[in-house]
Parts: structure tokens; sequence; C-alpha cells
């Protein structure tokens, strides 16, 4: 096994995002990002430096609470992720409606509602967040020659 072939990862790409079909879970090229009826995400990883030290700036407040063993509440706690993972992880989109149909462009304001309020889709970006298949940088570098 070559050890750097399995667990380089690009570290760029762990920050900048990559993008995924989520229907195919499957990583594309970004040139292939196009209005052709998919949803396309570009989600970068969970433990990337910008979303853990935004984590840590959340928690600040209730690092008190913790220590004297006193747990967050489930309903804050997701509040805290879902504000982080909207500004760090899932960075874009392409081909995303609404209820109504509607195409909804991105925004952080839109990625945290559709964290909160879609726990399905909050646990599908966050487990694709921490794959480290996804960045991977011979993947990579395979998707951008493809």
């Amino acid at each position: 096994m070559n050890i750097y072939r399995k667990f380089k990862t690009d570290t760029a790409a762990e920050i900048a995002g990559v993008w995924v079909d989520i229907e195919s879970l499957s990583l594309v090229n970004e040139s292939e990002v196009r209005g052709d009826g998919k949803a396309y995400f570009r989600i970068a990883r969970w433990n990337n430096p910008r979303n853990t030290a935004r984590l840590e700036e959340l928690k600040k407040d209730y690092r008190e609470q913790v220590k004297a063993g006193i747990e967050l509440e489930d309903s804050l706690a997701t509040e805290m992720l879902c504000e982080s993972a909207s500004e760090f992880v899932l960075l874009d989109w392409m081909g995303v409606k609404d209820e109504s149909e509607t195409e909804v462009g991105y925004s952080k304001e839109f990625s945290k509602k559709f964290l909160i309020e879609l726990k399905d889709f909050r646990e599908l970006i966050f487990k694709i967040s921490e794959l480290r298949e996804v960045y991977n940088s011979y993947t990579l570098e395979r998707v951008k020659k493809s």
C-alpha cells in the first residue's frame, strides 16, 4: 500500500471545499457544475482550521457550563454547529430548490436555515465533510483531469 496515495490530502481543498453531486455522492470538477437540473454542493472539510476556530469562538460563552458538567441543550449545540458549518463547511451550491420548487441561490443564511431545519441534509453534509477520501490529493487530481 502506498501510504501517501491512501492518506495524503489536499489542504487547500479542505478549506476551499470540493464540489459534490449529492445524488450520486460523487466528486465533480468545478467546470462540470452547471444548471443541468442536478444539485451540487461545495463542501469543505469539517476539521479545517477556519471551522475549528469558529466553533471554539461560538463555544467560549459556554465553557464554564461544560466544565461544571452541564451539557448544552441539543438545540443550542445544533445551532452552533450549523452556524459554523454555514460559514466554513457548506460553502456554495447550485441547483437547490425550496419547497415551492423555486431555485435558491447560496447564502450563509439559507445554508444555516437548511442545515438547522433539515436533519438528514445536515447529517449528510457533515458526513461528507468528514470523509478523508473526499479530500484525497490523488482522487482530486483524477477529478480535475476528467
